[in-house]
């Protein structure tokens, strides 16, 4: 919900106006223009302004709000007026746990509506970056033909890395390594902090798991496939995945749904 806080505001801000109209129709200085206001008469003047349409003395008047939990749309509709000065957060510095589509309140006070109204904005966002160019290639990410993220595709499909430098990290085969994170234990050639070899159980998931995060899908290692093969065929014939000799993938509307699926296919 909109949260508008008032920080700051002019004092007196009708005897500010009237202080500064009076003084375009007066030949007094502006210590005597400010010295005959009174309350009643700044009122009445203000007032006439009003009725005048001189409102550029208005804006001697200024009020500052903070405002949170707006939408970017309204954003753009209040900036296009001539009625404030504006300071926005970037969107860079907008954590990631609290970004969040502004939903309509009717809409979001009925579950089944809230759902619907995310996936059309979603189902939207993929036909117009589409139309200018960048197709999706995996669940979260868009590129142009050929300018997929190697480094995203070689993780999604569970090649070997090697990570190089403070806390990174190594796949090779089943194995996990994790270098250390300090820089001069690092520069001493200090071990390995955890070493982790997943177990076959673990490397079927993740290898389902990652796989179907590429639009493309993934084609599963016979052990793979007889471990999911029911529940592959169950969301098949649900319109969510499609399969073909073992290579399985996600349709659009899986998509949408991928963590419930990757739920009910995880290993108990």
């Amino acid at each position: 919900m909109p949260k508008v806080t008032l920080i700051t505001h002019t004092p007196d801000p009708e005897m500010t106006i009237a202080s500064a109209a009076r003084l375009c129709y007066s030949p007094a200085t502006i210590a005597q223009v400010q010295e005959k206001l009174t309350p009643e008469k700044a009122g009445e003047f203000v007032e006439m302004l009003a009725g005048l349409g001189h409102q550029s003395p208005i804006e001697h008047a200024v009020f500052t709000f903070g405002i949170e939990g707006v939408s970017r749309a309204l954003l753009a509709q209040i900036t296009r007026h001539r009625i404030a000065s504006f300071s926005v957060q970037s969107q860079r510095y907008v954590r990631e746990n609290d970004f969040e589509v502004v939903v309509p309140p009717q809409i979001a006070e009925v579950p089944e509506a809230k759902a619907e109204f995310e996936l059309a904005m979603q189902e939207s966002t993929v036909q117009i970056l589409k139309a200018h160019g960048l197709c999706r290639y995996e669940v979260s990410n868009y590129a142009k033909p050929g300018c997929a993220c190697r480094h995203n595709v070689g993780y999604w499909t569970r090649r070997d890395y090697i990570g190089l430098g403070c806390a990174a990290h190594s796949l090779e085969g089943n194995l996990r390594r994790a270098n250390v994170a300090g820089l001069e234990e690092y520069m001493k050639g200090a071990p390995f902090v955890s070493e982790e070899r997943l177990t076959r159980q673990d490397a079927e998931f993740e290898e389902l798991m990652l796989g179907l995060r590429m639009v493309e899908g993934v084609t599963l290692s016979p052990g793979a496939w007889k471990r999911f093969r029911e529940g592959i065929e169950r969301f098949c014939t649900q319109g969510l995945m499609c399969e073909s000799e073992r290579r399985v993938w996600l349709t659009p509307r899986g998509m949408d749904v991928m963590n419930a699926i990757l739920e009910e296919l995880m290993p108990e």
